[in-house]
């Protein structure tokens, strides 16, 4: 069995690291636990129904230029 982790919100309680700086910690950790993989959302609204309101948080988002 595969297991992996999804991060779907980016409200991070450590503010005195960056957005990049803490989902680096987490994939590093994630690796360093023998998780197979990483996966973040590809939309443009935190996918975390439970989470702040997107307008408030910082956002991780994948796109690609034509």
């Amino acid at each position: 069995m595969r297991i992996s982790i999804s991060v779907t919100n980016f409200s991070w309680r450590d503010d005195r690291l960056t957005l990049a700086e803490s989902l680096s910690r987490v994939a590093r950790a994630a690796d360093a636990g023998g998780l197979h993989g990483l996966w973040v959302a590809d939309h443009l609204l935190q996918a975390d129904p439970y989470g702040a309101r997107p307008d408030e948080t910082e956002m991780l988002e994948a796109w690609s230029r034509p």
